[in-house]
C-alpha cells in the first residue's frame, strides 16, 4: 500500500529514524531543504508526490511508518516518566539510535 500522506511530525520522525538530515532528504527527493523544513515545521502541506517520491526512496512501507510512530510515542512516554520520577528533562540531549 502507497502512502500518500504524513503528518509533519511523522516526517521528521520517519527522517531522524533513517538517520538523514533534511537537506539530505529534499536531494533524494527532489525538493529544496526549505521545502522539508517547512513540511517538518507544520507550515506547508506535503503534498502526494513528495509523500511517494518519500516512500520510494526510502523504501518507507506503511507498516515501517507505524512501527516508527509507534516507536516514537513510546520514547516519549518514557521520556514523561523519567521527567516525572527525577524531575530532569531526557529529550534534549539523549542521542537516539538510528532505527532504519
Amino acid at each position: 500500500m502507497e502512502i500518500t500522506t504524513m503528518t509533519a511530525e511523522q516526517l521528521k520522525q520517519v527522517r531522524e529514524a533513517y538517520g538523514i538530515t533534511q537537506e539530505e532528504l529534499a536531494q533524494k527527493v527532489g525538493v529544496s531543504n526549505a521545502a522539508i523544513s517547512m513540511i517538518e515545521c507544520g507550515r506547508r502541506p506535503m503534498s502526494a508526490r513528495v509523500a511517494s517520491k518519500i516512500t520510494q526512496e526510502l523504501d518507507l512501507t506503511s507498516a515501517k511508518l507505524k512501527e516508527i510512530t509507534k516507536t516514537y510515542e513510546a520514547i516519549e512516554r518514557l521520556k514523561a516518566v523519567a521527567q516525572k520520577s527525577n524531575g530532569s528533562r531526557y529529550g534534549d540531549s539523549a542521542k537516539s539510535e538510528h532505527i532504519y
